[in-house]
């Protein structure tokens, strides 16, 4: 909806599209489980017990053409994305986030770090996440992968990059921007919405790409991403085909196999792992749509595998969930009313 309320004590009329989730708005009984269904649409979320009876939570969220920001104030919990989750939902942003109060601790393979008020993290929705944040006020600007392709050295790298404001002047001009952007969100109207989104990014990729003794690191420019994301397209056109092996590829791309390990290292997993990652992802999606009467073998013969018995293997190792798990969990409804006004975000995010 297009903004007709209060937000900091401006009355907003014909500017960007508004939404404000409120737990105000709702039963005390109901608060916590209305917010963690809201903000599901990104994040699983977990509060201590004593925190239940005082629950509550404020969403506002902007949107500005094809970015979002939001702007979330609530108390302390763990937020996490796990494999099945991503499979499921398949969102595809970047999420770069600071801390106006409060702060957040990241955990990434097995590594925990604090991110202090001040700095800021990238998050890749793509990819697991799982995070324990302190009573915060934080502000998130949501990007579609889309819009950092070529622009940056690899954005699949970039998932729990700390970005530390001191040390990077671009780092701190794109803290300052996100600041100066909620500031000024009510001065924009929807038909200029889309003149903030080439700044933003700009000012994204300068703080991400920044790196002033030209050291080679894990962030390093990468002059094959383009051909990486065609060698992507072709596995994904190609998943449902069991004969998709490294011949295939290398045949297809007129590479050599060194040429390949280089760009699917193999402390990653390699390009073979890629693969099967993805079928399982496919094989996800499939089994949660609801009208899918398809049986889970089938299922697993369309994603690639060459039997029901190891494609279960497969499933249960990596979602730590058996298939007709997620088949019966499909069935299960929203317990509150995602239509509501409120919770009009969800939509945008998902439509980014």
């Amino acid at each position: 909806m297009h903004l007709t309320k209060k937000y900091k004590g401006f009355i907003l009329t014909k500017k960007v599209p508004y939404s404000t989730f409120n737990t105000d708005t709702y039963n005390k009984k109901d608060k916590l489980d209305v917010y963690k269904e809201s903000m599901g649409i990104v994040f699983d979320t977990e509060a201590d017990k004593e925190i239940v009876s005082r629950f509550e939570a404020q969403i506002h969220s902007f949107l500005l053409s094809e970015i979002m920001l939001i702007d979330c104030t609530t108390l302390d919990q763990y937020f996490e994305r796990s494999k099945s989750k991503i499979a499921k939902d398949g969102l595809d942003h970047i999420l770069v986030q600071m801390f106006i109060s409060g702060d957040t601790t990241r955990e990434l393979q097995n590594d925990q770090f604090n991110c202090p008020r001040g700095s800021l993290i990238i998050i890749d929705t793509s990819r697991p996440w799982k995070a324990f944040n302190k009573q915060f006020r934080n502000l998130t600007l949501v990007i579609p992968r889309r819009l950092l392709k070529g622009k940056v050295p690899n954005e699949d790298l970039l998932h729990g990059l700390i970005l530390d404001t001191q040390q990077n002047p671009f780092a701190s001009l794109l803290h300052s921007h996100i600041l100066s952007l909620q500031a000024n969100i009510t001065k924009i109207t929807n038909d200029f919405a889309h003149s903030v989104v080439s700044p933003s990014v700009e000012m994204v990729c300068a703080a991400i790409n920044y790196n002033p003794n030209n050291e080679t690191s894990h962030y390093s420019p990468d002059k094959n991403v383009a051909l990486i994301f065609r060698i992507k397209n072709y596995i994904e056109e190609n998943l449902s085909n069991t004969e998709l092996s490294i011949p295939l590829i290398l045949a297809e791309f007129n590479l050599t196999k060194s040429t390949l390990y280089r760009l699917f290292p193999t402390q990653n997993g390699g390009i073979m792992r890629y693969v099967k990652e993805r079928r399982l992802v496919r094989a996800y999606r499939s089994l949660s749509i609801k009208t899918n009467n398809k049986t889970i073998s089938q299922i697993s013969y369309e994603s690639g595998f060459e039997s029901e018995s190891s494609f279960t293997r497969a499933f249960k190792k990596f979602f730590e969930q058996l298939p007709r798990d997620v088949q019966k969990g499909a069935n299960r409804s929203i317990k509150f009313d995602a239509t509501s006004p409120d919770r009009i975000w969800e939509n945008w995010f998902r439509a980014l």
